[in-house]
């Protein structure tokens, strides 16, 4: 979660639901409550380091390096656009929603965001966010051998389609795009 919360688009819908289910079974990994508040802090950290990150490095830095991490400077264009059109309360709905959560700590610190809003709004997103995806982890938890036996047929073809998709982007990203800005 701090990974995520800084800007590296790690996902949480992955390791929220994942530690959910831990809470599950007859001798659980972790405890419910504890797996919301280690989760919600990881991410307000992680949004710390995300807002430092925009606030020193600033435009400069994420243009030069932000590649490695997915975020373009068209990236940084929408987020600041947010932060003029909507103000501090784009922190709040940013943290609930799946992607721009990752980028929007480095646009609140780029656009120069106050720390105590910023702050405020992202520990009131991570608590929902971290919350939904818990519960959503322990409630699967608890009919893991269903959904399992269920998803067992499409777990080939789902694997599959992810390898070639990733495949055709990378190969447009690096090939195909490269190509068509040569020729102009």
């Amino acid at each position: 979660m701090l990974v995520e919360g800084s800007g590296i688009p790690l996902p949480s819908e992955i390791t929220m639901p994942f530690s959910g289910f831990h809470t599950t079974g007859a001798h659980p990994l972790f405890v419910l409550p504890l797996v919301i508040i280690v989760g919600t802090a990881g991410e307000v950290c992680g949004a710390v380091i995300g807002y430092g990150i925009g606030i020193f490095g600033g435009r400069p830095l994420v243009e030069r390096y932000g590649r490695w991490v997915m975020i373009s400077s068209h990236d940084v264009d929408k987020g600041t656009a947010w932060f003029e059109r909507f103000g501090s309360v784009v922190v709040f709905i940013a943290r609930l929603l799946p992607a721009v959560r990752s980028y929007v700590s480095i646009a609140a610190g780029i656009a120069r965001m106050p720390i105590k809003p910023f702050l405020l709004y992202s520990l009131l997103g991570s608590v929902i966010w971290c919350t939904l995806l818990a519960v959503l982890g322990r409630v699967l938890g608890d009919h893991w051998k269903d959904i399992s036996s269920a998803t067992r047929p499409f777990e080939i073809p789902i694997v599959v389609g992810i390898v070639v998709l990733l495949a055709a982007y990378l190969f447009y990203r690096h090939f195909w795009t490269g190509r068509t800005s040569e020729t102009v």
